[in-house]
């Protein structure tokens, strides 16, 4: 039976997973074995786990899934023990290392995220050391995970579902978290570098051992010291304990926090340092310059003396030095909350970086090193430096034999010296095994349980409440006093269970409550959260709460967490008050659940990253299902294996989960494999140490049977007894077997070869069975037996009542047939549209697809059935639903659920969504669909026009019965002209029987087969030429119908059936006698009825026509005419409303003129793109002046491929005069100055639109197009193309092409041999019909090009022009001869002033701001200089793009006068930009002037209060040296030598660039090699010779360039600074310089009696060196180095080598004061 469905939920997937199904049995498996091997080999996601989620790397990787896992493997006491270590040694240690300098027993809230880390990084440290103690002590192992367990406890909690052995969090990972990050106290401080100042462990110093202050008060006792002469005081009386004093009080919890206190006690310390032999205070003065203590904080300073102190020895600075590489040394603070930094400083601020191998360096000195120090406390010292090394080792993974052994000492001696974290340590190594010793690990507990350390008094309780002592109880509650959370945590525990003190869940809830609230414990988090989602320990169940604290402990890093969370966000108990509302509320719901989803999947994978083994199944599971991630069977495989390859209790569960994934995908062998594994049937004695449950042991024996049924696979045996004796077997057990009973049924119905005959009665007993027992799958069987009377008598009302006993439970199909039942109704069930819906809607949410097309459809129905009764929300929800399943059941392949999802997305405009929806119904040979395609390719709706695949569509949907499909291949044949089969297909239309005559497609085939007989194309007439065809183009059709027939079916069509179409066809077939009698008054009769009645366009607009011209059998009548048109305009006709605006624009003797009319008609019918409408527009505009308006409609026109051009005016010439709008526009307008890529891109856009325009009409044949087009290529100096296009021109008579190809003649251009006198001839015969050849002449004359040369001539030429056509061109060149003349400036002035004034000539505006600018004096003229007038003029250039005159405007427009601006701030502003757009046009001058102004930036020089109105403030220029860099670059690299003397002198500075002497020797090589009137350029040598002097291979050329510098530019400011240099090489033979100190010397001493800084230094070396001075002279020495710092102290400003000097001069002062005496001299 096909209905047979499984009530298991693991057998589910396997039965419905083939509906198709002819056995239930022989086909219960997947029919492909190789499905899965392909979704290994084929999956594109190739993902792993993710690597940055595992807190260690395995070092030995067992399977493909990247897990941190315990080996199961012993390790032999031979194996390198640093095998053993956890492999986090590849992992930043610094996790760890983090918490050294610790003092409060656990972490602040506050930093919880930074502790959490830490847990984690610890937990897989203890892993490391549980594996390494494995060959040790497997007994004691196990009783010490009991005996200190968490969560993983033995208690027998009823919610524990992650046992000791599978759990990733266990009593070692606990301990962990305090064997490291407790004993080591590194301060959780916010001011970086504190942990430096922290002192040993104190807490377990004996009191007496500073015995310091006195009785009677006078000196306050160390812990009472607040004043740095209270400070002063007691180390003045006590001396000899300064060490203790000062570490004491540096080392207090007082001092952290009391900035008064730094600030006193540093005064005091650095005083007492000035004494000569007290090192301890120079010791703390580094610290305090480190941590900023009482001082400004100098971290590299501080950092820098303790390395000098411990370079000379001094021990008290070995320990503290050992702190700065441990933990590293930074500069400044950075964010406390970024724990992703771990703590370390930025790159930026690091001044040391942690250093493991210093720190042990240095730790071992403190050890080593003997201490000169009568101290006591020099042994805690010692005892904390031997714990830190054991630290780093362990915390590194540097564990080895000799490390170990190395470590242990260390931990020995410290013990011995009475550190409390020490004895945990050993305490803590001894339990777990690393460690032997005579002691136990509880007597060292105790000693530091005893000192106060909260870590060994909980360590200390677990073994005492081990032991069943209440004792333990006590040490927790002295834990807890100090605030250890761990302790809280396992009173919590104790409470809960019962453990040394009565139950208690109050006190339990009130302790775990404290430990994660407080402290945030997220273990603790982690039980109340679980008891929350379960409501144990008598809470109240609240999802809320449970999913804060579980969020917490996860985020913590606790696996069962994890996994915990993960199940809630997979099962949807993620409640509205989470942070996932807030998701909700932002997002559809289908996000959300998607969201949910990933939640889910993340953090189980994060807890099967730490090995959880229920976690790892569950994300195999994801996997396979797809649940927060791609489905992808390899992943899913590989989890699987590595979960089916884990001993533990979860091992079982593992195997079947694996098992019906394996079975699912037809790997039965194997499947059957694990489901023996599973079933118990089989064992694996190294795998399977637990016994599997009873329901994961009965589900497993039950799939084996089904197994064993199946006859067909070749891979699993054939074992029907066994396997039908498995199932009886099951059955018969006591308490049952609802699934057993139904596959028995299963085999009763089917048959079992010789083991069970096929019996449908004994079947329906035992569905009977099942079903009692409570099989939903065997009660649906139950019913649809009795429904269908299968083995039963039919009894449909019992079914109904089965139907609804498997509904109860949710079975689809049983939901489905209820629905059936109400929506047809059957004996008492009433019928009930409703009812069906619900059902159909609860049976489709389970995924029965025949449901979601049932409850889409009645959804639909009740649609049209309560038009007007729905609300507008419920019309919605409706087409929402029907929508939604529609589309749900499309995913399943459905073909009404594709065909009516595709319907509805044409419906919405989504033609491209509507076609794949078609397309993949039609590939499932869905008829409907198909034809919609052809539509949809035939229209090109969502897929490209195509027409031929349209027809094979249409073809396909006929073969599969689709009648519909004839009349739209019919249409589609006549589009394309086919018109012999185009009738073929629309006879068949009439022919058919399941077409009924009256439907439409019934009746236009009959039309058209009409039309087609008459010869008449009914797609021309509907055009503007003649309705009727000039040949019979249908005379081929074998089966045409005699037209008096056809004419006669016109006829019927019209009058009986209504068929408006019809009228105008017969109104033709009167007018042209076509099948009747020619009689023109029935055809203006049917041609009215058609207007009248049909209100056919078309024949209103051919009637318009012929009352328009009297043609047609009617008199012209232009007012009915116009009636008709407007008619044809006001239903949106293009043509009409053309026709009405050209009746308005022109007139017709009835209808006035009304341009406005017209212009709203013409309008309205160029927004239909009617090209001859926007021709007109086009055309009303140029005649109104408005150019640009008629340019852009006649563009528009172009575009619309319209032949037809506006009255008076060709296309070509709206081409050229398109071409010359575009060209010629402005690019810059007001005060809108694009930058100048804008600029040149705009005017690269103009040039190509308006080449475009001109090459167009040049091809249609117009000379002036051809002209036009050479220009552009002139102006772009392509001059073989624009000689081409000349010379075309030319040969039709153009003038002013032969007038530039005598041009070309006279220069050459485009390969045009010169002849310049045959060009001047040719100019000559041009100036006859061109006043442009006179320009030319003037020009040859000018220059003697062609003719001997002659200014008057020239000045003959230029006059003509002007004289006949003003030009302004003559007019600048008529000025710029006169401008030669000294006396003729006047003259010049006038001529630039017309060309000006003519056509704003732009080379004029710049000659004339020249003048204005620096004004004109002569003997007999005077042209008063005036700025004003220059600004603008220069204005008027640069904004024709003249490069020249931007620059000289922009730097006019900034220029000052005596700290003030010359011009208000508004045009200081434009000035900049101008000078900006210079730069960018590449003017290398204004990039000079930039580069200047942001070097030295400007400041306003002008008081406020100053009246002036005449002096404007300066503009304010920030100085900005990187924009200086950037444009002294730019105008470098073009040749400016002032701009490359600055880029040299940035690289030589390093200023915006990293320094580079050899980048600034090339730029100042550069600047010195642009010469100048005098010579080189003196600056760019000097400073060329002072970057080569710096390197003794180029000084022999420095030398010769100050040598020079100095003889020939001789600069004043510079003089004596090149005479000193020029005497130091002489001094000291330089360069190869030959030597002549006496000379130099000489030189110097007259330097420095002129107060030359340098040379008096030099001097002062000399005398005291005697080197070039007469003797060597200490007295004069004095003297002179007296001069220097007295000269230099004067001095505002020093260079480096003065501040060398300087310092030098001190030294030796004070040198020659502590030893000679001669200063007093």
């Amino acid at each position: 039976m096909g209905n047979n469905i499984s009530s298991s939920k693991n057998d589910i997937p396997l039965r419905g997973h083939y509906p198709n199904r002819k056995s239930s049995i022989k086909t219960s498996r997947s029919p492909s074995p190789n499905k899965l091997e392909s979704y290994v080999n084929n999956n594109t996601s190739k993902e792993k786990i993710a690597s940055a989620e595992i807190y260690s790397v395995p070092l030995e990787p067992t399977t493909a899934i990247n897990i941190g896992k315990r080996s199961s493997r012993a390790l032999s006491p031979s194996t390198n023990f640093t095998t053993r270590i956890n492999s986090s040694q590849q992992e930043t240690s610094s996790d760890i290392s983090d918490e050294i300098d610790r003092d409060t027993p656990s972490p602040l809230p506050e930093r919880q995220g930074i502790h959490n880390k830490r847990i984690k990084s610890s937990q897989a440290r203890v892993n490391s050391y549980r594996q390494s103690r494995i060959s040790y002590s497997q007994d004691r192992y196990s009783s010490t995970l009991s005996a200190t367990s968490g969560f993983s406890s033995n208690f027998g909690d009823p919610l524990h579902f992650s046992m000791i052995a599978d759990s990733a969090i266990t009593d070692l990972t606990n301990t962990s978290s305090f064997s490291v990050n407790s004993f080591l106290d590194k301060m959780n401080d916010d001011k970086i570098n504190n942990y430096i100042m922290a002192a040993p462990d104190s807490d377990f110093i004996d009191n007496n051992v500073l015995p310091l202050g006195s009785t009677d008060n006078a000196t306050p006792l160390v812990e009472q010291v607040t004043t740095t002469d209270e400070i002063i005081d007691l180390l003045t009386k006590h001396p000899e304990s300064a060490y203790d004093i000062l570490t004491s009080i540096y080392g207090s919890h007082r001092m952290r926090s009391d900035t008064e206190l730094q600030k006193e006690a540093f005064q005091a310390v650095e005083t007492w340092s000035l004494r000569p032999t007290d090192v301890t205070a120079k010791m703390i003065v580094a610290c305090c310059k480190l941590c900023g203590w009482g001082t400004t904080k100098n971290s590299k300073r501080g950092f820098t003396e303790l390395q000098m102190l411990a370079k000379r020895g001094v021990w008290e600075a070995y320990y503290y030095l050992g702190r700065c590489y441990l933990y590293g040394v930074t500069e400044q603070p950075i964010n406390a909350n970024d724990t992703s930094s771990h703590h370390r400083p930025h790159s930026s601020q690091v001044v040391q970086t942690v250093d493991y191998e210093q720190a042990i360096y240095w730790y071992k000195k403190v050890i080593e090193s003997p201490s000169n120090l009568q101290s006591e406390r020099v042994q805690f010292y010692i005892a904390e430096a031997q714990l830190r090394i054991i630290t780093i080792y362990f915390t590194t993974g540097k564990i080895n034999k000799i490390s170990l052994n190395e470590s242990v000492n260390y931990l020995r001696e410290s013990v011995s010296a009475g550190n409390r974290k020490s004895e945990f340590a050993l305490g803590f190594l001894i339990e777990t095994g690393v460690v032997e010793d005579t002691i136990d690990a509880k007597e060292y507990y105790t000693q530091s349980a005893n000192k106060g350390y909260a870590p060994s008094q909980v360590q200390l309780a677990l073994i005492l409440l081990n032991e069943n002592s209440s004792e333990g109880i006590s040490w927790l509650n002295k834990a807890s006093r100090l605030g250890d959370p761990r302790a809280f945590y396992h009173l919590g525990e104790s409470y809960e269970f019962g453990r040394c003190v009565p139950v208690d869940t109050a006190m339990a809830v009130h302790y775990y409550q404290t430990a994660a609230d407080k402290y945030n414990h997220s273990m603790s988090g982690f039980r109340l959260g679980m008891h929350y989602l379960q409501g144990g320990l008598e809470l109240l169940k609240d999802d809320t709460k449970a999913f804060f604290y579980l969020e917490r402990a996860a985020k913590a890093g606790y696996p069962d967490a994890q996994y915990l969370l993960g199940m809630m966000y997979r099962d949807g108990k993620v409640s509205s008050a989470t942070r996932a509302s807030v998701l909700r509320s932002q997002s559809p719901q289908g996000e959300i659940t998607m969201r949910h989803k990933k939640e889910a999947f993340r953090w189980v994978r994060r807890a099967a990253l730490q090995d959880m083994h229920t976690a790892i199944t569950q994300i195999a599971t994801f996997y396979e299902e797809g649940m927060g991630c791609p489905v992808n069977y390899a992943l899913a495989t590989e989890y699987y294996e590595l979960a089916t390859s884990k001993p533990g209790k979860q091992l079982p569960s593992a195997q079947l989960t694996y098992a019906r994934f394996l079975h699912k995908n037809g790997y039965y062998e194997k499947a059957l494999e694990m489901y023996l594994y599973a079933s118990g049937m089989k064992r694996s004695s190294s795998l399977n140490t637990h016994p599997p449950s009873d329901m994961v042991s009965r589900t497993a024996k039950r799939m084996v049977a089904l197994l064993y049924l199946d006859q067909d696979d070749t891979t699993t045996p054939y074992k029907p007894k066994e396997a039908y004796d498995i199932l009886t077997s099951l059955a018969s057990s006591p308490e049952g077997d609802a699934d057993a009973e139904y596959w028995i049924a299963v085999c009763h119905e089917e048959g079992v070869n010789t083991i069970v005959p096929i019996n449908l009665s004994k079947a329906y007993e035992y569905y009977v069975n099942s079903a009692n027992l409570g099989s939903s799958d065997s009660q649906f069987q139950v019913g649809h037996m009795l429904c269908k009377g299968i083995g039963v008598n039919k009894d449909r009302v019992a079914a109904f009542k089965w139907f609804q006993k498997s509904a109860e439970t949710n079975n689809p199909k049983a939901l489905y047939y209820i629905g059936i039942y109400y929506y047809n109704g059957y004996g008492s069930i009433v019928r009930d549209h409703n009812q069906a819906r619900h059902f159909f809607k609860r049976s489709a949410e389970l995924g029965h697809v025949e449901s979601m097309i049932s409850y889409a459809q009645t959804c639909q129905e009740k649609l049209k059935m309560n038009v007007g009764q729905l609300s507008a929300t419920e019309v919605e929800a409706l087409k929402s639903d029907s929508f939604k399943w529609y589309a749900r059941a499309a995913k399943e392949n459905h073909v009404t659920g594709l065909r009516e999802l595709g319907r509805l997305y044409g419906a919405k405009g989504d033609f491209k969504a509507s076609m794949e929806c078609y397309l993949k119904a039609s590939n499932l040979n869905d008829a409907l669909s198909t034809l919609f395609l052809g539509g949809y390719y035939e229209n090109g709706q969502g897929v490209a026009q195509n027409k031929q695949t349209a027809l094979e569509f249409y073809m396909k949907a006929i073969e599969l019965g689709q009648p519909t499909a004839l009349f739209a291949i019919a249409e589609l044949y006549e589009k394309l002209q086919d018109y012999e089969k185009a009738y073929s297909y629309y006879e068949r239309v009439t022919k058919d029987t399941r077409i009924s005559k009256s439907y439409k497609s019934s009746k236009t085939s009959r039309f058209k087969m009409a039309l087609y007989s008459l010869n008449y194309d009914p797609n021309k007439f509907l055009s503007e030429c003649s309705s009727t065809t000039k040949q019979n183009v249908f005379e081929s059709i074998p089966s045409l119908l005699p037209k008096s027939e056809a004419f006669d079916v016109l006829m019927k069509l019209a009058k009986e059936e209504n068929l408006y179409e019809a009228f105008n066809w017969i109104a033709e077939c009167y007018q042209d006698g076509r099948g009747v009698t020619q009689n023109t008054a029935e055809s203006v009769k049917w041609r009215m009825k058609s207007v009248q009645e049909a209100n056919d366009v078309y024949a209103t607009l051919k009637l318009a026509s012929m009352y328009e011209n009297g043609t047609g059998g009617v008199q012209k009548n232009s007012a009915y005419s116009h009636q008709l048109y407007q008619k044809c305009a006001e239903r949106n006709n293009a043509f009409g409303q053309y026709k009405l605006g050209m009746t308005f624009w022109q007139g017709n003797g009835c209808i006035p003129v009304s341009v406005e009319m017209a212009v709203i008609w013409f309008t309205r019918s160029a927004h239909q793109a009617y090209a001859p409408s926007h021709w007109a527009l086009g055309q009303i505009a140029f005649e109104n002046g408005d150019l640009h308006i008629a340019i852009d409609w006649w563009k528009t026109a172009l575009k619309l491929g319209s032949s037809t051009s506006p009255h008076q005016l060709s296309i070509g010439d709206v081409l050229i005069y398109l071409g010359k709008h575009i060209r010629d526009q402005s690019l810059v307008s007001g005060n809108s100055h694009p930058s100048a890529k804008t600029r040149k891109r705009m005017e690269q856009e103009n040039r190509g639109l308006a080449l475009q325009c001109f090459t167009q009409a040049a091809v249609m044949g117009y000379a002036e197009g051809m002209y036009l087009s050479a220009e552009i290529w002139h102006q772009d100096r392509d001059y073989d193309v624009a000689l081409d296009l000349y010379n075309m021109a030319a040969q039709q008579g153009h003038i002013s092409s032969r007038i530039m190809i005598a041009i070309y003649q006279l220069y050459g251009l485009g390969g045009k041999e010169i002849d310049t006198k045959t060009a001047y001839k040719e100019l000559l015969y041009c100036s006859q019909y061109s006043l442009d050849a006179c320009l030319q002449l003037g020009r040859c004359c000018e220059e003697g090009i062609g003719t001997r040369q002659s200014v008057s001539n020239a000045l003959e030429w230029y006059q003509l022009l002007i004289d006949v056509s003003n030009n302004s061109e003559a007019m600048f060149r008529v000025g710029r001869i006169y401008s030669q003349e000294l006396d003729s400036f006047q003259q010049s002035i006038y001529w630039y002033q017309r060309a000006i004034e003519k056509d704003n000539h732009k080379i004029a505006h710049f000659q004339l701001a020249l003048y204005y600018l620096r004004g004109i004096k002569t003997d007999n003229y005077l042209f008063k200089s005036d700025i004003i007038s220059a600004a603008d003029h220069f204005r008027q250039a640069a904004e024709q793009d003249d490069v020249d005159a931007m620059f000289e405007l922009g730097r006019l427009l900034l220029s000052t006068r005596n700290d003030h601006a010359v011009f208000p701030v508004k045009l200081q502003i434009e000035g900049l930009e101008w000078c900006m757009l210079a730069a960018e046009y590449g003017s290398c001058e204004a990039q000079c002037e930039l580069g200047n102004l942001y070097h030295t930036g400007r400041e306003s020089g002008i008081d406020k209060q100053d009246d002036d109105k005449e002096r404007y403030p300066v503009y304010v220029i920030q100085q900005d040296l990187e924009k200086a860099y950037d444009y002294f670059n730019r105008a470098a690299c073009l040749g400016d030598k002032t701009a490359a003397l600055f880029l040299g002198t940035y690289y030589e500075h390093g200023i915006c660039v990293a320094s580079n002497l050899d980048m600034a020797q090339t730029w100042y090589r550069v600047a010195a090699s642009g010469s100048t009137v005098s010579g080189p350029w003196w600056p760019a040598q000097l400073c060329l010779a002072r970057v080569l002097h710096q390197q003794k291979d180029t000084q022999n050329e420095a030398y010769a360039l100050f040598k020079a510098v100095y003889h020939q530019a001789a600069p004043e400011q510079h003089k004596d600074y090149l005479a000193w240099m020029l005497a130091l090489y002489r001094l000291y033979g330089l360069g190869g310089v030959s030597k002549n100190e006496e000379a130099a010397f000489s030189d110097l001493l007259s330097l420095a009696d002129k107060g030359y800084l340098k040379a008096i230094f030099l001097v002062a070396r000399c005398y005291e060196n005697g080197t070039g001075a007469p003797s060597r002279d200490p007295a004069k020495a004095i003297k002179w180095y007296t001069v220097a710092v007295r000269c230099a102290t004067s001095k505002d400003e020093l260079d480096k080598v003065d501040f060398a000097e300087l310092s030098y001069a001190y030294s030796r002062l004070t040198k020659y004061d502590c030893q000679e005496g001669y200063y007093e001299k």
